[in-house]
């Protein structure tokens, strides 16, 4: 019965989350196995504030920013959330579309990049326009990225115990130990350090949280149930994910690793020798896959919601519709930067982390 908090899920679970965990378990092993739960908690507690803020009142939380911190705070949040979801597209678009290339390769066909960012175009557009569409379709929303959270979670979890988990217990239990570790060539420790605190949570998710809780008609008498969803919903399957990704990209990448090239694909195809070269392709791609599109998809929600509180826009109007478009050129980051798959998201995310504060 999860809510409000899978879609976070959803929406955080994305590219930066993704090339964060994979640079980091690449470059430093599990040492920064600590990064991405603490961002989370941090997160967590700044949710659970929103959420009892939002429930207690009742007022429509760009409205209530307006009134009670001020227009230029409240117009700063809606911006910021505007931008951090076209900044962040680009990076999200440039992995897709690597992902998608190396699951045609294993299909035994050449697709080029560009077609497979159309693609995921393609799926995102209406995917984005069925939020708000009604009851029904918003139930069958929620659904669908409830599903996926679980399905990333469980696709990192196959991988991970085919690497080897349990082998590697006593290195994994001294990466939740914060240390900064030494820089690994041209990766800075401390640059991927920011980069994961700031994929926890983004600028875009404190403004999409507060309207799903009022769009499912959540009152005073759902402020626990807001924190337990919270909890269960964004926390948990965050921290899940991220540590197995990180503990599968240190187990397989870190010995070879090549500096900031590295690419989600490199990541896909050194696990062949773990789960047949067929299978440990499959299923990384498929688990990196859903938390792409699901994140491609919620910016467009974020981006069409600011627009509507800021513009006074009705939700599924056609001004509305060309507000939710706003972060589709992020689309040409599967044309560029392919080299760099992975690493582009780290600046990317300190770029869109820096617009924090404003929340």
């Amino acid at each position: 019965r999860g809510g409000p908090g899978y879609l976070q899920s959803a929406l955080t679970l994305g590219g930066g989350t993704a090339s964060a965990c994979i640079l980091s378990g690449a470059a430093f092993g599990f040492e920064l196995l600590w990064v991405a739960p603490l961002g989370m908690i941090l997160g967590g507690i700044v949710f659970m504030a929103i959420s009892h803020q939002t429930l207690s009142t009742g007022m429509r939380p760009f409205e209530a920013m307006r009134v009670h911190a001020g227009p230029v705070v409240a117009w700063g949040w809606a911006i910021g959330t505007v931008l951090a979801s076209i900044v962040w597209h680009f990076a999200q678009y440039s992995l897709a579309s690597a992902v998608l290339v190396d699951l045609a390769e294993v299909a035994g066909f050449t697709a080029p990049r560009w077609l497979m960012g159309l693609a995921v175009l393609a799926w995102a557009v209406p995917t984005a326009f069925s939020f708000g569409s009604g009851r029904k379709f918003a139930a069958a929303f929620d659904t669908l990225m409830r599903w996926m959270v679980w399905l990333i979670v469980a696709m990192f979890a196959v991988v991970a115990v085919r690497v080897g988990l349990g082998s590697h217990a006593g290195e994994v239990a001294a990466g939740f130990i914060p240390h900064v570790p030494a820089d690994n060539g041209d990766v800075r420790a401390n640059s991927v350090i920011i980069a994961g605190l700031a994929t926890a949570v983004g600028i875009n998710m404190t403004f999409l949280y507060p309207y799903t809780l009022l769009a499912r008609g959540w009152g005073r008498e759902h402020r626990e149930y807001a924190k337990a969803d919270i909890v269960y919903g964004m926390v948990l399957p965050y921290i899940v994910v991220t540590t197995l990704m990180v503990i599968v990209a240190g187990a397989t990448l870190s010995a070879g690793f090549t500096g900031k090239s590295i690419g989600p694909v490199d990541a896909a195809k050194s696990l062949g020798s773990l789960l047949g070269p067929v299978w440990g392709r499959v299923f990384f791609d498929l688990g990196l896959l859903g938390m792409l599109l699901t994140t491609i998809t919620l910016h467009m929600v974020c981006s069409g919601l600011a627009c509507a509180e800021m513009f006074r826009l009705r939700i599924g109007s056609p001004a509305y519709r060309v507000a939710t478009l706003l972060p589709v050129p992020g689309v040409l980051g599967s044309v560029f930067w392919g080299s760099i798959s992975v690493w582009l998201a780290v600046p990317t995310s300190i770029i869109a982390g820096a617009l924090l504060p404003l929340a």
